[in-house]
């Protein structure tokens, strides 16, 4: 799964997002961009409802990348 925020998040924010993922047994990769960032959620996101994600006010966009089994 891929958490896009949107422009302009602040550091805290992200962690706070961030946060969010861990607590819920993923681990994150954060990507910087000059634009954005992404975080990168690794484990099984299957059981994951991005909708966790997309309610933060911080959040443009959650997208899932990996295939249901």
């Amino acid at each position: 799964m891929i958490i896009v925020l949107k422009p302009n998040t602040s550091k805290q924010d992200i962690h706070y997002v961030e946060q969010m993922v861990k607590s819920r047994g993923l681990d994150t990769h954060i990507v910087y961009g000059h634009e954005m960032t992404i975080i990168g959620c690794i484990g099984d996101t299957s059981h994951i409802d991005p909708k966790l994600f997309e309610v933060n006010p911080n959040v443009k966009k959650v997208m899932h990348v990996q295939e249901p089994y």
